[in-house]
């Protein structure tokens, strides 16, 4: 079953590198990540006497450019993967071959994670590499001493950026089921996208945004924002409630597109 998946995965891979659709999602990454000096300058001086260098901007930069942009882009891609093949007719010709549908949706998921993942390693190449050209990356420094040293900072960020990568896995799962229920690419990226939208305009009113996994893509970059103002914000419990909801979000995404899959007639 392993190695059935593993090929479905790679012919995946091998489909996703002829659609230009594949690269607007880290086209328009790169594009807002070079427009986001005019909007957080790379000054070295902090408020409050710290100095923060390109750490602000980096602050700034990330979350801005992977929550917002990044997440509508892995929503918009996902939700396309199976629907378009659906609408395609190519779905059935699919499991002609010796391959389960459930096989095929493990590919399919493999796949849409490993595009938010490579979204958020570009982000993170993108923002740190016109940090350290236009910028200063010595340390948060307060009065003349370093509280927080570059290679702490850069730490912080690798444990922000694995902790806010959890949520985008989830919306790879979420959109992934909102592809199987749908036989058009259109109709299924419109519904994962606006039902997210909804979910985000009524979340706080229902109480129920503590089992959102969107509601824990800023609370990373928070605890990072307070490292570059000189303060030191605990991880704990904020990564064991992102880790949760978000390993729950992609379990129960997963099953209920697992579900419909085998379920559905696959005539677009």
């Amino acid at each position: 079953m392993i190695a059935r998946i593993l090929s479905a995965y790679f012919v995946e891979i091998a489909k996703a590198r002829r659609l230009k659709s594949t690269y607007v999602g880290p086209l328009l990454l790169i594009l807002l990540v070079a427009a986001s000096p005019m909007l957080e300058p790379l000054s070295s001086a902090g408020s409050g006497g710290y100095v923060a260098h390109g750490y602000d901007f980096i602050a700034y930069a990330t979350p801005m450019t992977l929550n917002v942009l990044g997440l509508a882009m892995v929503i918009l891609y996902c939700s396309g993967l199976i629907s378009s093949e659906i609408s395609a007719g190519t779905l059935r010709m699919v499991f002609v071959r010796p391959i389960r549908r459930r096989e095929f949706l493990a590919a399919k998921l493999l796949w849409g994670m490993t595009y938010a993942v490579g979204l958020a390693l570009l982000t993170t190449g993108c923002v740190w590499g016109t940090a350290y050209a236009f910028g200063n990356l010595s340390g948060i420094e307060l009065g003349g001493e370093i509280i927080y040293t570059d290679s702490e900072m850069r730490l912080t960020y690798a444990y922000a950026l694995l902790l806010s990568v959890l949520p985008l896995l989830a919306a790879s799962a979420y959109s992934l089921f909102i592809s199987v229920c749908f036989s058009s690419a259109t109709s299924s990226a419109t519904v994962a996208l606006g039902l997210g939208i909804l979910v985000e305009m009524f979340k706080h009113r229902l109480g129920i945004n503590a089992f959102i996994f969107s509601s824990y893509l800023d609370v990373a970059w928070e605890i990072f924002a307070s490292r570059c103002d000189g303060f030191d914000a605990a991880w704990s419990p904020t990564a064991q409630y992102t880790a949760a909801v978000s390993m729950a979000s992609i379990a129960l995404f997963s099953l209920l597109a697992a579900f419909v899959l085998n379920r559905r007639n696959l005539r677009a």
